[in-house]
């Protein structure tokens, strides 16, 4: 009889509002491979069958600590996954987005359980600009300290990593001698982004304001829009339109929306831009690639593996604003450019992106975890 399937007791980070695209996606590709349940807070309590998994979002009540409801929350993940640990047979792995609280919960389970713990890091943690937009000495000083002083210790003790870029640890963590680390993307469903007509005006999808670099790209849209007076630059993000009182000429600003709503922006946009001032990877740059548009984005953390210059998208030096407008306007005034950028972009996307390639890394770390770090008998 052959051996059951690993299963996977993810803990993903929230809130949430909802079980959107990217959620369900993920747990049915990886229902390919794997069986297990997702567990998440939210603005709601839901329980949803996806695929082999069970999909868990625990409502987080207004008014209360935060502190307060994750020790509750911990207390009931504990809880189930001691019942899992009786009633599922074959081997388990705990896996967390990150390595803060998430992570610690994820390592006090393992701990608790014998199970073997994964750890994603989905942030560029050791760059201080992943907190260009915390204000007050708290904010600024104290919880980027807690959150490294929680991350070392959590890295310190996982079976397994995942990065998003090889140097991701460099200055904010290290791993154990026995630890198995592996580099590979997020779970993007291609299959909603296809190449549309285009229409001229550049896309930005993404907050928080600063470390997303929108100030920079509204700054280097100005120098270079008098020069294209028939384009527009359109904002997407949370929260984007408190920081722009007063939209500039030909700058739209727009709050975030439905996935499937979104893909009709990015199919329709000449070419997408990220100004970020950090970035570990940027899902929407694999979104615009599915469908078919180059990229314009600054050569930081780790963009780099999603965005080859000159080949599927334009890198510009991270904070120089001159290089940024100079890449805009070789975008906006060629259109055959455009076209080659794009092109190699969904071909590269389709081939390494897919669902197929997103569980064969999911499965070669958690076989590798396993092999290395069984359940202790």
């Amino acid at each position: 009889m052959p051996n059951p399937s690993p299963y996977l007791f993810i803990l993903k980070n929230g809130p949430v509002y909802g079980l959107d695209d990217y959620v369900a996606y993920q747990i049915q590709t990886l229902s390919e491979g794997f069986a297990g349940e997702l567990w998440v807070d939210g603005s709601f309590n839901a329980s949803k069958t996806i695929g082999r998994f069970q999909a868990n979002v625990v409502l987080e009540e207004d008014g209360g600590s935060r502190l307060a409801f994750k020790y509750h929350y911990f207390r009931k993940l504990l809880a189930r996954a001691r019942i899992v640990d009786r009633e599922v047979s074959g081997p388990k792995v705990v896996i967390t987005y990150d390595p803060f609280l998430n992570g610690l919960m994820g390592h006090l389970i393992s701990r608790a359980l014998g199970w073997p713990l994964i750890v994603e890091v989905n942030g560029a943690f050791a760059n201080p600009d992943n907190y260009a937009d915390s204000f007050g000495f708290f904010a600024r000083t104290f919880k980027p300290a807690l959150s490294r002083l929680i991350g070392r210790f959590v890295i310190g003790r996982a079976h397994g990593v995942r990065l998003l870029f090889k140097e991701q640890l460099q200055g904010f963590a290290s791993t154990n001698p026995s630890c198995v680390v592996r580099q590979y993307f997020d779970a993007v469903p291609l299959d909603r982004f296809a190449p549309g007509p285009e229409e001229r005006f550049l896309l930005h999808v993404g907050f928080p304001y600063r470390r997303k670099g929108v100030d920079l790209l509204l700054e280097a849209f100005a120098r270079v829009g008098g020069e294209f007076p028939d384009w527009k630059l359109v904002l997407i993000g949370h929260e984007l339109q408190d920081h722009i009182p007063v939209n500039p000429p030909n700058v739209v600003v727009m709050k975030p929306m439905p996935n499937a709503e979104l893909a009709t922006w990015i199919s329709r946009c000449a070419a997408l831009v990220l100004a970020s001032r950090s970035e570990a990877m940027g899902r929407v740059l694999i979104e615009a690639a599915a469908a078919a548009k180059p990229r314009i984005v600054s050569k930081v953390d780790g963009t780099y593996t999603v965005v080859n210059h000159d080949s599927d998208g334009l890198l510009f030096e991270a904070g120089n604003v001159e290089a940024l407008a100079t890449a805009l306007r070789s975008i906006m005034r060629d259109e055959s450019l455009r076209r080659r950028l794009g092109d190699t972009a969904r071909t590269r996307a389709l081939t390494e992106f897919g669902a197929a390639s997103y569980l064969g890394h999911v499965s070669s770390l958690v076989g590798a975890v396993l092999a290395a770090h069984g359940p202790r008998s």
